[in-house]
């Protein structure tokens, strides 16, 4: 939520909220007039979203940097990025 309002504050659309409870993802969006899924690959994926701000616990990092990678998105990605050395590498 931090993140998003940030974002907005500084011009930016926040398109897609995403969060493991539906429902805090819910009443997120609604804020931003967004969009809201409880799978983060899903909302990383959507057409609307340009940019990819992860905010979300340490381990989950990884997997979301890969999938909006792939997906060509821009990616900000709260430290650390990743627990590892080769978590990073790769």
């Amino acid at each position: 939520a931090l993140h998003a309002r940030m974002a907005a504050n500084a011009g930016f659309r926040v398109a897609v909220c995403a969060d493991l409870n539906l429902k805090s993802a819910q009443k997120l969006a609604k804020e931003f007039g967004a969009k809201a899924f409880a799978d983060g690959v899903e909302a990383i994926r959507h057409p609307l979203v340009d940019a990819v701000c992860i905010a979300t616990p340490t381990p989950s990092h990884k997997p979301l940097v890969i999938a909006a990678a792939k997906a060509g998105k821009a990616i900000f990605c709260e430290k650390p990025f990743c627990r590892t050395e080769k978590d990073c590498a790769e």
